[in-house]
């Protein structure tokens, strides 16, 4: 099993860095045009670990501003004092740190007139990397200052970068789990992979280990999902980062290819990147974090759907005791719950309303408990003292499911009580009309009838399912919701195949 230890390849040593990297930005603002000049012709072939120079120019504070605004990452700014006012360097320096809330760029102060700026106060007061008086500053300690300042820029970046990074996979991590669906787990996490390195334009994807091969989840590569695929149709660089990755025993990431792998209940999952100056983009312990909190997350995914299967073969147990009672089969309470479902997507229910209604459904008929087996199993049709007893169970299933704070339990006692209500108002046990039954209530009082007519019960023959369609459309408008009768006509053939998977085996009459 592959350790959560991150390794970072070790790179052959370049005299000049990767073009993509760019060159430092270096923004010198003086009123002097004579100052730019000769800071151009002395820094004309400073290079920084294999980084040039981009030297930008300002002659005063108001564009000097503009151009802060307009680039982020300006290194170094060489600062004139005394511009178009006294104090006009030092308000631009409040204005760096404090407006545009920028720390890390380094800030050398040049004057040459140090009577109006002294160095002492200037440098207790104001945010600033170095205080130069411009006769004293030299080609050689122009040289030198650069130098100092860059591996100081350089270092607060770097730094800034992983605080940002580590506050972005903690807000990957909430991301995902408030999602709370494994399907969406693997999507979730290349796309937070890939948005933490910066890379969104470049290969990302996911791979799962089976019996040793290798199938596709997603990515950007353009094959298809779950197909099984060779090192072949990898970026070549991601290929072999991953064969290094398995045969170490480790996750692995170089400048151009990051693979981390994560691991639980046998799956091998494997997120792969292609990018550019990945080792810049993630530290050891960031990606280490990111590691762990996929793993993290998976475990929790896989503990909530332990759970929720739990609670739907819960509620489905339940809702079958109540129907053996009656003389009815377990599959009835399934049938219903899938149909529901099915209804509530069609009409284009929110995804957490599905889900309450899924796990309602099947104690739609719970308040039947308190109804005597007599009533219950009677062949025939029922006086009015029995009629009104089975009447009472709507009522009773409220009253039973009512007192709780799990959201599904309250969805379900909304069913219970109303999901013998009708359209035109003629339904127990409230008599409600229209709209003013909950939609809950609506759905399952279609998706109830519709099961209860294709199958046989103690006190009817199974109907055909065109007898049972044509019903359907007849009430329309008066038992039922129109609309929600159009969406199940418009969709039969979805709707019996729900029946024959759980249907219990007997002929139709």
């Amino acid at each position: 099993m592959i350790n959560d230890q991150i390794i970072f390849k070790e790179e052959s040593e370049e005299t000049e860095a990767p073009a993509h990297l760019g060159s430092w930005k270096v923004l010198v603002v003086d009123d002097e045009e004579q100052v730019h000049k000769i800071t151009s012709l002395a820094l004309s072939d400073f290079t920084f670990e294999g980084r040039p120079l981009n030297i930008l120019r300002a002659f005063n504070s108001r564009d000097a501003q503009q151009l802060l605004h307009h680039h982020k990452d300006i290194a170094v700014v060489l600062l004139d004092v005394v511009m178009e006012s006294d104090n006009a360097g030092l308000e631009l320096v409040r204005f760096i740190r404090e407006s545009l809330c920028n720390r890390v760029v380094r800030i050398v102060l040049r004057t040459g007139q140090p009577g109006e700026a002294p160095e002492r106060s200037v440098i207790r007061e104001y945010d600033i990397h170095d205080y130069k008086i411009k006769t004293d500053l030299t080609s050689q300690k122009l040289f030198t200052l650069m130098h100092s300042s860059l591996r100081s820029y350089r270092d607060l970046a770097l730094a800034e970068q992983k605080a940002e990074t580590l506050s972005s996979i903690i807000g990957v991590t909430q991301d995902i789990l408030i999602d709370n669906a494994s399907d969406s787990f693997v999507t979730r996490a290349m796309g937070q992979l890939s948005k933490l390195a910066h890379q969104g334009d470049r290969h990302h994807f996911a791979l799962e280990r089976i019996n040793h091969h290798w199938c596709y989840l997603q990515g950007s590569l353009g094959l298809s999902e779950n197909q099984i695929v060779s090192f072949s149709e990898l970026p070549v660089e991601v290929a072999d980062v991953l064969k290094e990755c398995t045969t170490r025993d480790e996750n692995l990431i170089t400048d151009s290819a990051l693979v981390i792998h994560t691991s639980i209940n046998r799956r091998e999952l494997y997120f792969c990147l292609q990018g550019e100056d990945l080792n810049n983009h993630f530290s050891a312990d960031t990606l280490l974090l990111f590691s762990e909190n996929l793993k993290t997350i998976m475990e929790n995914l896989t503990l909530h759907k332990q759970v929720n299967q739990a609670q739907v073969e819960l509620l489905y147990r339940l809702g079958e005791l109540v129907e053996t009672r009656s003389l009815e089969t377990g599959n009835h309470v399934k049938r219903v719950a899938r149909y529901s479902e099915l209804l509530g997507k069609l009409a284009n229910l929110r995804e957490v309303e599905i889900e309450q209604l899924k796990l309602g459904a099947p104690l739609h008929d719970i308040g039947k408990i308190a109804v005597p087996d007599t009533v219950l199993n009677k062949p025939g049709a029922l006086d009015p003292m029995e009629w009104q007893q089975m009447q009472c169970h709507p009522e009773t299933g409220r009253d039973l499911l009512n007192h709780t704070d799990l959201t599904f339990l309250k969805a379900a006692g909304i069913i219970a009580s109303q999901h013998h209500e009708r359209w035109d108002g003629k339904g127990y046990p409230e008599g409600l009309v229209g709209e003013n039954i909950h939609i809950f209530g609506r759905i399952v009082a279609i998706a109830d009838v519709f099961d209860a007519l294709l199958n046989e019960r103690i006190y009817k023959k199974a109907w055909n399912p065109a007898d049972v369609f044509l019903y359907l459309e007849n009430q329309a408008g008066t038992q039922f919701d129109p609309t929600l009768v159009g969406l199940l006509l418009d969709n039969k053939e979805d709707f019996l195949r729900i029946f024959f998977e759980l249907e219990d085996h007997k002929p139709f009459h």
